[in-house]
């Protein structure tokens, strides 16, 4: 739009010193303000879209992240803490359950490396299993 308009006012200055007899060299210009412009709103246009991408893959990411944490070991957690509120976990079992949570959170942490390397939707609960 912008360069449109100079170039239509770098136009009728043209003209008009044409007319007055005088002859001014305007192609020249308006080639440079058309490839400079050209070039530099297509550069801002390209790094703002990759931008967008950025953020929309971290957003993603920390979704699934989230999806992940919620299915597995919250789930575990949430489980020995109404054991626990109900004593009805002796030491030995209390500990095997905290084993298997901690079990859980490094099982996610390899999950996620893992899907970001291959991209396929899974759902895996806190048991190990992976269902597709």
């Amino acid at each position: 739009m912008y360069v449109a308009a100079v170039s239509l006012g770098l136009g009728g200055i043209a003209y008009t010193f044409i007319i007055w007899g005088w002859w001014i060299p305007v192609v020249p210009a308006l080639l440079i303000l058309v490839i400079n412009n050209g070039a530099v709103l297509s550069a801002f246009y390209q790094h703002e879209r990759f931008l967008r991408f950025q953020i929309k893959l971290r957003q993603h990411t920390i979704e699934k992240t989230f999806v992940e944490i919620h299915n597995g070991p919250l789930q575990t957690l949430a489980n020995i803490l109404r054991h626990v509120q109900d004593r009805d976990l002796e030491q030995h079992q209390l500990l095997e359950e905290l084993k298997n949570l901690n079990y859980e959170i490094l099982e996610v942490g390899e999950h996620l490396k893992l899907e970001a390397l291959e991209k396929d939707e899974s759902l895996r609960p806190g048991s190990g299993l992976i269902l597709d």
